[in-house]
């Protein structure tokens, strides 16, 4: 499997978002990780472990198990590589 030589944070806060935006259908959990983006953008850091964990409840409390296309699985291989 060919990696990534890095993996900037604002490149990889982009990538979740649109990877959000495609995939969360409840209004409020999308605005709240969406907020947890903006705030992980002013801070400079991305906040994974968080993310993790709030798409993961999310998904348990919405039965709202999507399945990752090719692309969201090797974006979120990267980002446990590079931020997890």
């Amino acid at each position: 499997m060919e990696r990534r030589s890095g993996y900037p944070c604002d490149e990889a806060l982009d990538d979740l978002e649109v990877f959000f935006k495609n995939n969360i259908s409840d209004t409020q959990a999308l605005a709240d990780l969406l907020d947890h983006l903006i705030e992980c953008r002013k801070a400079g850091r991305l906040g994974f472990r968080y993310i993790h964990e709030e798409l993961m409840k999310y998904r348990k409390n919405h039965s709202d198990c999507f399945p990752f296309s090719e692309a969201e699985k090797q974006m979120i291989n990267d980002l446990m590589h590079f931020w997890g």
